[in-house]
């Protein structure tokens, strides 16, 4: 049987050690500063986080654990011109099993006008109230508003042509129904699922 080698190697200095620790403490905060800010809290002072796509992440996450807001209320006017169809009232039902999605939306021009409200049965949803431009690429919108509720009511005159409406996520482990009503000027109302 022939002994293990032992080796001496000689212990880090004290300036070695103090070098490593400051290393590890910038190198930490910039993984801090880069990802956990922005995927945790939703805030990305470098921008990196949303060229990753953790700063959308963050902002769900606080959107999710908003203390919870009795009866959203949305007023959001445009610039009106040109021709608009005549005045319309409809209503959507989308039942939503826990982590299902579902979006209703309605096409609309400048010029255009809505009032709606949506409420549930069940619990709250994530919501995100949004509006996009025709043949937009996948994850381009513009968000008007987004929590969590179990209503919500407004009036809306878009500032663009296009597809605006609600898009919803059940985070809950119980089947929520989600009731839409609508009247205005606008295209039909479709749910998509």
């Amino acid at each position: 049987m022939s002994d293990p080698i032992v080796r001496d190697y000689p212990l880090p200095s004290l300036r070695g050690l103090n070098r490593a620790a400051l290393i590890a403490a910038v190198a930490g905060g910039a993984l801090v500063v880069t990802t956990v800010l922005p995927a945790e809290y939703g805030i990305d002072p470098s921008g990196i986080g949303r060229v990753l796509g953790l700063t959308e992440m963050g902002e769900m996450k606080r959107a999710q654990t908003a203390p919870p807001r009795q009866g959203w209320r949305f007023s959001l006017i445009g610039a009106a011109h040109a021709q608009t169809p005549a005045p319309r009232n409809d209503e959507v039902k989308a039942t939503l099993k826990p982590g299902d999605t579902a979006e209703v939306k309605a096409f609309m021009k400048v010029g255009d006008e809505m009032t709606w409200k949506w409420s549930t049965v069940g619990g709250k949803l994530n919501f995100e109230f949004h509006g996009e431009l025709p043949n937009a690429p996948a994850g381009k919108f513009t968000s008007y508003g987004k929590g969590a509720a179990d209503n919500a009511e407004g009036a809306f005159k878009p500032k663009f042509a296009g597809t605006h409406g609600w898009f919803w996520r059940n985070r809950t482990s119980q089947t929520i129904t989600v009731t839409v009503s609508t009247s205005g000027r606008y295209e039909k109302l479709e749910l998509l699922k």
